[in-house]
């Protein structure tokens, strides 16, 4: 049949997931010297009200309207992932890279000048 491009995005990004369900944090990067002590874990819930209020600007690396439709796919995994991460100090190096893109300040400025844009980064989901 025929996919819509939201379809075949998802089918793509659920590959990539159920290929990297096993994947453990890579601790072999020394740990930070400040741990934290205690914390609450994040629960499921507070994640799921999160996810919901997301608003619909998104990333090239990861679109939103993915995750939304996607959620309860892989929301385990990416619960897991924040407590481990939390829990051992370490975040994935993926989730520290931006699309950076210029946003010009008010639209009644000199686009030519490059004083009048401010970086907007759009982060991995």
């Amino acid at each position: 049949g025929v996919c819509s491009p939201l379809q075949r995005e998802g089918r793509h990004h659920q590959n990539m997931l159920s290929s990297q369900r096993n994947v453990v944090l890579d601790t072999s990067e020394s740990l930070p010297e400040e741990t934290l002590d205690s914390f609450i874990l994040v629960e499921a819930e507070s994640l799921d009200k999160v996810f919901s209020s997301v608003r619909p600007t998104t990333c090239v690396l990861d679109p939103t309207r993915f995750f939304k439709q996607f959620y309860d796919s892989f929301r385990d995994e990416v619960l897991t992932m924040m407590n481990c991460s939390l829990q051992t100090g370490v975040f994935p190096a993926t989730f520290k890279r931006a699309v950076v893109r210029p946003l010009l300040k008010k639209n009644n400025l000199e686009f030519n000048d490059l004083n009048n844009y401010r970086p907007v980064s759009n982060l991995p989901f």
